[in-house]
């Protein structure tokens, strides 16, 4: 996904890797994304924790302009993990 200046994809590879165990960097769009949706299968702490982070470096690198949006597509992502 991106958002104009921003690729979030980027946002959360760099975040990710403190809740996934290691480096992502090398990991496809799919890789991270499966690698997501399993940990809020099977530790949904942490993958709100790693939601709520991202949020905050989208709102920290766009200056809050895309806040609303940040929070609405938190919650879509988190309904459609079954969090």
């Amino acid at each position: 996904m991106s958002l104009p200046g921003l690729d979030v994809t980027e946002i959360v590879r760099n975040t990710a890797g403190k809740y996934l165990g290691g480096d992502v960097s090398n990991l496809s769009k799919d890789e991270l994304e499966s690698k997501v949706k399993t940990l809020a299968s099977t530790q949904p702490d942490k993958a709100n924790q790693l939601l709520t982070e991202v949020g905050d470096q989208i709102d920290q690198q766009s200056g809050g302009t895309f806040a609303g949006q940040t929070d609405k597509l938190q919650d879509m992502i988190k309904k459609q993990l079954g969090m």
